[in-house]
């Protein structure tokens, strides 16, 4: 009920945070996402193609590659304006202008009573050029986000009372903090449905509270307590994912959420081992591997038909088979990937769509060159700005996160900040394949939260010495 109350109090804060998010977002896409389909990028045909089926219910059940969740959300526009993507968009971004608010929530229920790092939180998530340029794409970055930060505020509603010990107590309590976790699996099976992290964010939470209840003085007895909660939310997220599951295993005879891992991992980990080990450059590593996989299964189509999951495990065998044979090569690049993945501006969207989404190496050293030299490589003046704009940005975040590493070996109660830390390191290290900056997104307004509050405990403290000072 005091979160209630803090949102009731701080409502016209509220109010400015939606308008200047969702003002924020309509400048950037009329500016330049709108123009020329410049929001149609990476992955968005793919997407495009499954939500066109799904909304003339065509050929749904054949669909395996991609995850339906985002294609559903796109079909339902689709079918009620006629194919439109930029009613779709303007839909998405209204929903999007959501976010600042649920990291204000979220922040609050991670600190209580903080309303000054919720509020600054909530200002810097507005602000965030991330959020901004995903907003106005064709991709599933901002419905993701939407769903994974209900499921984290319902999460860490459980999980902070199981860091306060003090704050659970009575069996009503308990009943509550099952609920939650119950609708926060609901909600991490609609993300599940999304992008494909649902069931690594499953076996985390459990992870984590399990390791919660350490916190516990009287932890035997809990133990009940928490098994409860494990199988609420596994019974959420079975209720949103399961039909996918076992329509898949209707069809296909196998159990999975989608087909891309094979073929990921196959042009993007191997195709690296094959370009460094036989000074070949991409675009002749990745058709080197594509015949490779064709011949494969031209192979065993000559026994049966192969399905599309069969495929992607032929994919995953021939990648798997170059990483553990190059496995410091594989290594070297993960390692890179990640920390590209920590580090890259968002602004890098802007060059994709600009280089007409050519991931090569000539992109890469375009966003090295700017990124360390600051020279305008856009042919727009506005974005060149929007990138120094984030640079700064960056730096704040950067230097914010040292002095939450500078606190968090300083605080004895790590329990919240291990929680924290464990959901934005989830998703950076999934990045091992593939290092680009959208795959931090989610957790982004986990990170902001994280450095407000350690450039609050920074002020705080710095005050506290200079009146030290004063006294002495």
């Amino acid at each position: 009920m005091q979160i209630f109350n803090l949102i009731k109090k701080n409502y016209k804060f509220l109010i400015f945070i939606f308008l200047l998010s969702y003002l924020l977002r309509l400048f950037l896409f009329n500016l330049f996402l709108s123009k020329n389909e410049n929001y149609i990028t990476a992955d968005s045909g793919a997407y495009k193609e499954f939500a066109l089926k799904i909304a003339q219910i065509n050929n749904i059940k054949d669909n395996f590659y991609r995850l339906p969740g985002y294609p559903v959300f796109l079909a339902i526009f689709y079918k009620l304006f006629n194919n439109q993507d930029k009613i779709a968009l303007y839909i998405q971004i209204f929903l999007s202008s959501f976010i600042p608010i649920l990291i204000f929530i979220l922040s609050l229920i991670i600190f209580p009573n903080i309303i000054l790092v919720a509020k600054l939180s909530a200002l810097l998530s507005a602000i965030n050029v991330g959020f901004n340029i995903f907003s106005g794409l064709l991709m599933s970055e901002s419905l993701f986000i939407f769903l994974f930060l209900i499921f984290i505020i319902l999460f860490f509603r459980t999980a902070s009372c199981d860091c306060h010990p003090e704050l659970v107590s009575g069996s009503r309590n308990i009943i509550h903090h099952n609920k939650n976790i119950f609708f926060a699996g609901l909600f991490l099976g609609f993300a599940g449905l999304v992008r494909p992290v649902g069931h690594y964010l499953l076996f985390l939470s459990i992870l984590l509270i399990i390791l919660n209840n350490l916190n516990f003085k009287n932890y035997k007895l809990n133990i009940k307590n928490n098994f409860k909660k494990i199988l609420y939310l596994i019974l959420g997220f079975t209720i949103i994912t399961g039909p996918l599951l076992i329509k898949n295993y209707i069809y296909t005879g196998h159990l999975f959420f989608h087909t891309l891992p094979g073929k990921h991992f196959l042009y993007h980990s191997a195709a690296n081992i094959v370009m460094k080990t036989e000074n070949l450059d991409y675009g002749q590593a990745k058709q080197k591997l594509v015949i490779l996989l064709n011949s494969e299964i031209k192979e065993l189509e000559n026994k049966k038909n192969i399905t599309e999951i069969e495929t992607c495990i032929i994919a995953e065998k021939i990648a798997y088979k170059y990483i553990f044979s190059h496995s410091i090569i594989f290594i070297k690049h993960a390692i890179t990937n990640i920390l590209k993945t920590a580090f890259r501006p968002f602004s890098e969207e802007f060059l994709f769509i600009q280089e007409k989404n050519n991931i090569n190496n000539n992109l890469s050293n375009n966003i090295n060159r700017y990124y360390l030299n600051l020279i305008p490589i856009l042919n727009n003046k506005y974005l060149n700005l929007i990138l120094i704009f984030e640079l700064i940005y960056i730096f704040f975040i950067f230097i914010g996160f040292i002095l939450f590493f500078i606190n968090f070996i300083i605080n004895k109660n790590i329990f919240n900040d291990i929680n924290i830390l464990s959901f934005i390191f989830l998703f950076i290290f999934l990045s091992l394949a593939s290092g680009f900056a959208r795959l931090r997104l989610p957790v982004e307004g986990l990170i902001i939260i994280l450095v407000v509050r350690a450039y609050a405990l920074g002020y705080i403290r710095c005050n506290l010495c200079l009146k030290k000072k004063h006294i002495f």
